[in-house]
């Protein structure tokens, strides 16, 4: 494709849109300093437009961006067949697709700036979010948003980060209520899945070794990480409980496995009673929670309206409870498990539970992250939660996360890429600034910040704790 014919193109299509949305504004446009403001709407079309068109002044250049689009194809996990697709098209056409894509998002945020300048009225707005948020729900357009965050305006990047917060969630409440349609996640989908995955379990093989066994629907979406070395294996959480986990593991390996919890909520102690050998650290908090928790304390994860489907036969939802476990062995930080030819570092990272903990595959470029990272909303809301030790420890899992590939979370999704963590980090800051107002929900606060989603509470984000000598199942509240 030549040069020229890519020009036509974009003009024909991108430019247009952009231009058009100027003269709409143009219309309704006072005189003096308004003409002033539209002329910036015009020079930023320009601007965009020109180094779009300088980019194609060459083939390597088309093929440099061309390579962008398909960089960003790849980090969507898409799989080996759609990854084929569309390298086989060739540099001109990826090209001029990653020109459509960004030259869109420049009149979705010039629209956006129009209407906070009230150059556009809401009911003309309106239609165009809906249109802005229609485009987001496509993973590859909405990656490329977030891989350009710098391009656009703030206001834009927040609109489009509440817009993506909108869509999880929107797709989350759908597989609930609709028969689990939005699973499995799309990085879920991506990896193989096992055969030792069952009607309840399902589990993927993350990385040579690395079996992420996740209960997909139930709404916690549970995961816990088998971690296979040659002479023996780490279990990292055994899920809710809802069904026995350890055959999934003897399906897997006959290795012997040792548990090492993330962290003692229910969600992630499920199945400690089926093992004997237990890693712990050494709180109270943690030997508080070996006691197991009643119905009572974790009913409320347990109603019908949790599930997806409906639960496994035979399953009292009316009788579920967590069995009382013990510990082998006390760990502390820093500690290092030899699995044989596989070496785990263990890190203390307090701060959504006092036990929390993350293991380090530093050989094999894995973080092992329990609840103070996942691809989901993070809470942090819970009375033993301690939001100045949080910050310590997602500082600390920032500087090591440089050296790893992948982050394993304990719900959602089983494997994303690294380089999230300093996004929590940032979006954190904020939050503790007191700049952002949050969203009340059934006694918790819900904050969006840059994309980021925390649950938390007021007494938490006032720096109070319960007593943690007494425990916490994860579901007690501050009433």
């Amino acid at each position: 494709m030549s040069q020229s014919i890519i020009k036509s193109w974009i003009e024909l299509t991108g430019l247009a849109a952009v231009v058009g949305s100027l003269i709409f504004v143009g219309l309704e446009l006072k005189q003096g300093q308004d003409v002033a403001i539209a002329g910036q709407y015009q020079d930023r079309a320009s601007i965009v437009a020109d180094y779009y068109l300088s980019r194609l002044g060459s083939e390597h250049l088309i093929a440099h961006l061309g390579q962008d689009f398909t960089s960003s194809y790849e980090a969507n996990e898409l799989g080996p067949e759609q990854t084929n697709h569309f390298e086989s098209r060739g540099p001109d056409s990826l090209a001029t697709n990653f020109l459509h894509v960004n030259l869109v998002l420049v009149m979705f945020d010039n629209l956006h700036f129009q209407f906070q300048h009230g150059f556009l009225t809401e009911e003309a707005w309106i239609p165009f979010r809906a249109q802005l948020k229609g485009t987001l729900r496509n993973p590859l357009w909405a990656e490329l948003f977030r891989d350009n965050t710098a391009k656009w305006r703030e206001s834009f990047r927040n609109l489009c980060f509440g817009l993506l917060a909108e869509i999880e969630a929107e797709e989350g409440t759908a597989s609930l209520a609709g028969g689990c349609e939005g699973l499995p996640r799309k990085e879920n989908a991506a990896l193989s899945l096992s055969a030792a995955s069952d009607d309840w379990f399902q589990v993927y093989e993350t990385s040579e070794g690395v079996y992420s066994i996740v209960e997909p629907y139930q709404y916690e979406e549970s995961i816990s990480h088998l971690i296979v070395g040659d002479e023996r294996a780490i279990l990292f959480d055994t899920g809710i409980g809802l069904l026995p986990i350890r055959p999934v593991v003897e399906r897997i390996t006959d290795r012997p496995v040792t548990v090492l919890n993330s962290h003692t909520h229910f969600d992630h102690v499920g199945g400690n009673a089926e093992f004997t050998s237990i890693l712990a650290i050494d709180s109270d908090y943690t030997r508080a929670n070996m006691a197991g928790f009643d119905h009572r304390r974790i009913a409320a994860d347990f109603v019908p309206e949790a599930f997806c489907n409906p639960p496994p036969p035979g399953v009292d939802l009316d009788a579920i409870h967590t069995r009382p476990w013990k510990a082998s062995r006390y760990i502390k930080d820093g500690e290092i498990l030899d699995l044989g030819g596989r070496r785990l570092e263990i890190l203390h990272v307090p701060g959504h539970a006092p036990d929390a903990t993350a293991l380090l595959d530093s050989e094999n470029g894995l973080l092992f992250t329990g609840d103070t990272f996942y691809a989901a909303e993070l809470w942090l809301v819970v009375p033993e939660t301690n939001l100045d030790e949080y910050e310590q420890s997602i500082t600390r899992l920032v500087n090591i996360e440089k050296g790893v590939k992948y982050l394993l979370g304990a719900h959602a999704s089983a494997r994303v890429n690294s380089g999230r963590l300093a996004e929590v980090r940032d979006a954190f800051h904020k939050l503790r600034s007191g700049e952002y107002s949050g969203t009340e929900d059934d006694g918790r606060l819900v904050f969006i910040i840059d994309g980021i989603e925390f649950v938390t509470a007021q007494p938490v984000l006032d720096g109070k704790q319960g007593d943690i000598t007494k425990g916490g199942s994860g579901l007690e509240t501050w009433d």
